[in-house]
């Protein structure tokens, strides 16, 4: 039953689903690119050992 009434809903309400997938794909992006971030400074504060 949940098999058949998903895509149904999902194709209902396909503005929002695209809203959500849409707004879903950017935080995890941002989260990636924060944490990239964050790393690099730490990295870049690191004193180098000769």
């Amino acid at each position: 039953m949940f098999l058949t009434y998903l895509p149904r809903e999902l194709r209902q309400r396909m503005r929002q689903t695209l809203l959500v997938a849409v707004a879903l794909g950017t935080s995890i992006g941002l989260i990636i690119v924060v944490n990239a971030a964050s790393g690099g400074i730490s990295d870049a504060q690191t004193p180098l050992h000769t």
